[in-house]
């Protein structure tokens, strides 16, 4: 470790990665200064996307909002979905079921991010909708985060469900692993 830190070339390329990556940062903050200036309407004290990780219930609504405009590139995508998956947007759980179905809204590297917030706020009383949701071809690969909240239910209709999604061709493999460690971690 001590060569590279002494080496010039890695060095001047460990720079030159940093400032490619303010740069970037630069631009997508820059680019999601409407979702900034609409935080801060409503209180908040955020200066760039990097501040957007804790919000309180008051600015779900404007994160599902920011969340459906298509000028936004992904990781400004992404750190507005990040937040959402606490128990602050339980309340708004049809939003975010409809932010995971409609394909047009996030691209497939975000999309994923709204299956993890849905499984985040779920609770028993959505355990029926989570089912439909995982069993949804559809959603294909989007569907994995679903299964965690299946593997976590011992409700008889979520693990029936896991047990069937063995054989899916897309999450199959997913459910397998999980059914594994759900039956290690049950056993006495």
């Amino acid at each position: 470790m001590e060569e590279l830190a002494a080496d010039p070339e890695y060095r001047a390329r460990i720079a030159r990665l940093a400032r490619q990556r303010e740069a970037q940062w630069t631009s997508w903050n820059e680019a999601a200064q409407p979702l900034l200036r609409d935080l801060r309407d409503i209180g908040l004290n955020v200066s760039s996307l990097q501040d957007v990780c804790e919000v309180p219930a008051a600015a779900v609504p404007v994160l599902l909002a920011h969340a459906k405009r298509s000028e936004y590139a992904d990781p400004i995508k992404d750190a507005i979905l990040r937040p959402l998956a606490s128990p602050v947007a339980a309340p708004f759980w049809a939003e975010l079921v409809l932010l995971l179905q409609d394909g047009e809204v996030l691209s497939p590297g975000v999309r994923y991010l709204a299956a993890v917030a849905l499984t985040a706020v779920a609770g028993d009383e959505h355990v029926g909708e989570i089912v439909q949701l995982a069993r949804d071809p559809g959603l294909g690969e989007h569907r994995a985060p679903l299964l965690l909240y299946l593997a976590s239910s011992t409700r008889p209709v979520a693990v029936m469900a896991l047990k069937e999604l063995r054989a899916d061709p897309t999450v199959g493999r997913h459910a397998k692993a999980l059914t594994r460690l759900v039956r290690r971690q049950r056993k006495p």
